[in-house]
């Protein structure tokens, strides 16, 4: 019995029992030529399987290496990058709490805004107002918002608290007071002017179809929200105009920064808490609180000659929740970056979750107050946060129309593409 291993080289097997020794049964070792070959050809066989990866040149392997120098020094940048604006968040936060202190408890300490108000300091606010207008413009810039009407609107706000003798001009001495009617105005108009452009610029974008609906639909909110930051610069206090700075750059950071780290895959109701937290907060940094004394009557008398009681209680009421309405527009827009493809669900959602947010404390503080009606201050306690809770219950009813009369435009213009 035997078989062939060469061609020209033929084995005996011996029989079973037979008693053999290596002469008999001669072992072929393979040549080192032969486990070269093999070795190569088992190499390409896995590197066409894809089952191993191994780079055939030096040139492979500096390339992996710089790729992997690449993605490392990416998430150096996006790690500092993120604690930076966590830090800057922290700051903003602080300089918010600081800066009009409300209630009874820090009624005796003194706040950063009162600082300014003092008539020895109208030089420090009149460069605070100044820092603060630039600061806007360029956050505004960072999401390609910085419009020329923005900034013609920032600089009609500067001059009309100039012509009213708040702030001063850096090219003159001294002004006499005015009551400012042509620049506050100017203010109206501009404003006016950048909502109708932005829709005809979007408008026109969506006719010839440049954009995709959802950029449409980003660049209208964005353009609402620009609108709404003019008016906030000439409704609210001069000093204020550093808060309304810090609530722009608190919001750019925790929408394009924080918030897609930290909470992506989050639920629509979770993100729409979330602005609603920053919103109430917005409320109290701008001076507000559960008095009514701490209402800033004089916004409501912003270009106006006489008292006209419509145009005085919208304009004081849009100065009280200027801050809450920029957060709603800021969840609209996130909502349709991240939302777009089940845009009807997501508002569902922030729709349930603003109604139940605003019905479980208005419930829970009706029940207090009845049961407290004999209290000694029920007249200076209770009802003032009554009538407050009310209010906000208005104003919230007031977003979630909004809210819906936004996503019934949307459909009517087939700007919203569901899966």
């Amino acid at each position: 019995m035997g078989f062939t291993l060469e061609k020209s080289k033929t084995i005996d097997v011996p029989s079973p029992g037979e008693h053999t020794t290596e002469k008999d049964f001669p072992v072929n070792r393979p040549s080192p030529q032969s486990v070269m070959q093999i070795r190569e050809t088992t190499h390409r066989s896995f590197k066409r399987d894809g089952n191993i990866s191994v780079p055939e040149k030096a040139s492979d392997k500096t390339h992996s290496g710089r790729y992997m120098y690449e993605e490392c020094k990416q998430k150096t940048y996006g790690n500092t990058r993120l604690l930076i604006w966590v830090v800057a968040m922290a700051i903003c936060g602080r300089l918010l709490r600081a800066w009009n202190q409300t209630g009874i408890k820090w009624a005796d300490r003194p706040d950063v805004g009162d600082w300014f108000v003092s008539p020895e300091n109208k030089v420090h606010l009149s460069i605070l107002v100044i820092v603060s207008y630039v600061i806007i413009c360029a956050v505004r810039h960072c999401r390609h918002q910085c419009h020329p009407l923005l900034v013609l609107a920032l600089t009609g706000v500067y001059y009309y608290r100039a012509t009213t003798a708040v702030i001063s001009l850096p090219w003159t001495t001294s002004t006499e007071p005015d009551k400012g009617l042509y620049q506050a105005w100017l203010v109206y108009v501009t404003i006016g002017l950048h909502i109708v452009t932005t829709l005809f610029t979007q408008l026109k974008e969506l006719r010839n179809g440049g954009k995709e609906r959802r950029q449409v639909i980003v660049d209208l909110l964005e353009g609402f929200y620009t609108s709404f930051i003019m008016l906030a610069a000439l409704l609210l206090r001069p000093h204020n105009a550093a808060v309304l700075a810090l609530l722009v750059v608190q919001e750019h950071g925790m929408t394009t920064a924080i918030w897609p780290r930290f909470f992506t895959g989050s639920p629509a109701w979770l993100i729409g808490l979330l602005h609603t937290w920053f919103g109430l907060a917005a409320f109290y940094a701008q001076g507000n609180s559960n008095n009514a004394a701490t209402v800033d009557i004089s916004a409501g008398y912003v270009g106006l000659d006489s008292h006209i009681p419509v145009l005085v209680g919208l304009l004081t009421f849009m100065s009280t929740y200027i801050g809450l309405t920029l957060w709603m527009i800021s969840l609209l827009i996130y909502i349709t970056k991240t939302f777009y493809h089940r845009y009807s669900k997501a508002v569902e959602e922030v729709i349930y979750t603003l109604v139940l947010f605003r019905a479980l404390p208005l419930a829970v503080y009706t029940v207090v107050v009845s049961l407290q009606r004999y209290h000694l201050f029920v007249w200076s306690v209770f009802s003032p946060k009554l009538m407050y809770e009310g209010v906000l219950t208005v104003v919230f009813s007031f977003i979630v129309f909004s809210f819906t009369a936004h996503f019934y435009i949307l459909q009517k213009l087939n700007l919203i593409k569901e899966e």
